[in-house]
């Protein structure tokens, strides 16, 4: 069961790790040829900005994804610190918990606003708004669900199995 855990996170990681790039190349493109517009031909791209800004959002939330999968989130490990090496896994555990809920609330709000954010377009690119919180809902239910993976396996794996 741990090595089907463990393939599965390594495949989405690496999926989301081309997507994040992807995601990063095009938003430098877009945002050089919006600068190489405006100061060089001087007439700026209406739709490079909103373009750029919502690539950014998936590269927020799905990079979030591989940054949390590498326990490269912000953490209060100075407070988990003052407790006894037996007592740190559990503290772990109610910090991943608490961070899956929280993961699981964005992208369950993100999915009931959805029927809305079809029906609303962007003002420059006249795309639904429902495809750039696309990459949050993905995201955050990602998160959630790694976080949520992480708790139990600090709570149920021996010692030496996790990183």
């Amino acid at each position: 069961m741990h090595n089907l855990v463990d393939r599965f996170y390594s495949r989405l990681d690496i999926l989301l790790k081309y997507v994040s790039a992807i995601a990063f190349g095009s938003m430098t493109v877009v945002i050089f040829m919006q600068v190489i517009s405006r100061y060089v031909l001087k007439s700026s791209l209406a739709w490079s900005e909103e373009l750029a800004r919502y690539l950014f959002i998936w590269i927020t939330f799905v990079g979030g994804m591989v940054a949390a999968r590498k326990h490269q989130h912000i953490g209060m490990e100075i407070v988990q610190d003052l407790f006894p090496k037996g007592v740190r896994k559990y503290m772990k555990s109610l910090a991943s918990l608490v961070s899956a809920v929280f993961f699981f609330a964005v992208g369950i709000s993100s999915i009931f606003a959805w029927p809305k954010l079809m029906a609303q377009v962007s003002a420059a690119m006249e795309v639904p708004m429902a495809i750039p919180y696309l990459g949050i809902i993905i995201g955050s239910l990602l998160m959630g669900l790694w976080y949520l993976t992480y708790a139990v396996q600090l709570l149920t794996w021996k010692k030496g199995e996790l990183e």
